[in-house]
């Protein structure tokens, strides 16, 4: 007869084992595991052991995600701060953003986190531009979010109120354009760019 191993407490890839289980029906030594996902399975001892099983199979439910806007998302977040060949690797890994090593190659992790996109608008967001790819930094935000979070953003204060020009544009009904040339291109006034309102041609 071999000798019995308390696998109780040890750790085998994601499992870690919680308590010995009845055997199964070949009588086999069974033991309730705990996935790093939170589900609880039986896991055959030999299975364990011999490195066979290291998860409950929460991994591979990514494989059925693999075309989903989360799962780009999340590819493209690594291919950003990682690969240095991305067109936009220079804006993120270049200046030291990363991702938390907890998503970076689980992408289970990554979504149980961020949850499902709300719409076809939204797309990642970091809420601190300077901050990593980590849990209470990172959301699904729309594209009008994603424009007044740019690095490269002003913001300008008329009459005690502060807001980027996207916003000013979405107060005033006037477009971005519009406004952006007026203070950039014509160098009118603030105030007067703002607030003119566009002629309307006959």
């Amino acid at each position: 007869m071999s000798k019995f191993i308390d696998l109780t407490g040890q750790k085998f890839g994601r499992l870690t084992v919680i308590k010995r289980v009845e055997n199964d029906k070949r009588l086999k030594a069974s033991w309730q595991c705990k996935c790093v996902c939170g589900n609880i399975k039986s896991i055959l001892s030999q299975s364990l052991i011999s490195g066979k099983t290291k998860g409950c199979g929460c991994l591979n439910s990514t494989h059925h995600m693999t075309k989903t806007p989360e799962y780009v998302a999340w590819q493209d977040m690594r291919n950003r701060c990682y690969r240095e060949k991305t067109t936009k690797f220079k804006h993120y890994g270049g200046r030291g953003i990363t991702v938390c090593d907890e998503w970076r190659n689980d992408f289970m992790a990554f979504f149980k986190h961020i949850g499902p996109r709300p719409t076809n608008e939204h797309s990642l967001e970091r809420i601190n531009n300077n901050g990593n790819y980590e849990p209470n930094n990172v959301k699904w935000a729309s594209q009008m979010e994603q424009c007044n979070n740019k690095r490269n953003n002003c913001t300008i204060t008329l009459h005690g109120h502060t807001m980027t020009l996207r916003q000013w544009s979405c107060f005033t009904g006037i477009n971005y354009g519009t406004l952006h040339s007026r203070i950039n291109e014509s160098c009118w006034p603030i105030a007067k760019a703002i607030f003119q309102p566009v002629r309307k041609h006959k």
